[in-house]
């Protein structure tokens, strides 16, 4: 699902990027872990035993991962600019565990347009099944200005 013209003048702040649901399997965090990980595995995302014992009540997800959502999110919502004119900052405030369904969401919150450039800036922020904040940040978008 994609916006209908992100760049167009009717694109406002306060107007909403679409939500997209993610469920976390296990099988996704270990496979995300021996890809960025290697040999140097976090325990803590592999090992449950460890992982319980650092107060955990499951392994956890790489918050990069959850990250990764946002960034598809955004590409499907914006297009071409997203991945070649961005960036992306992130703080990871919640744990996200196995079975976990992330919704990411966002809001535009500033449009400026710079000849011969439009700046686009959203919040967004990935929330559990129980409402509960995960991830927050901003992100910003390039693009030649109409």
């Amino acid at each position: 699902m994609s916006l209908p013209n992100p760049f167009a003048t009717d694109l406002t702040p306060g107007a909403p990027l679409p939500q997209s649901k993610q469920v976390i399997t296990r099988e996704m965090i270990w496979r995300y872990g021996e890809m960025v990980e290697g040999d140097r595995r976090n325990p803590l995302h592999y090992d449950q035993g460890v992982a319980v014992e650092a107060g955990y009540p499951d392994i956890i997800a790489h918050g990069t991962l959850s990250l990764g959502f946002v960034s598809r999110s955004l590409a499907q919502a914006l297009g071409a600019p997203w991945l070649t004119g961005s960036k992306i900052s992130a703080k990871y405030i919640g744990a996200v565990f196995p079975g976990d369904e992330i919704t990411v969401h966002g809001v535009l919150r500033e449009r400026v347009t710079e000849e011969p450039t439009t700046r686009l800036v959203f919040e967004y922020w990935c929330q559990n099944q129980h409402g509960q904040k995960v991830i927050v940040g901003k992100a910003t978008v390039l693009t030649q200005a109409e």
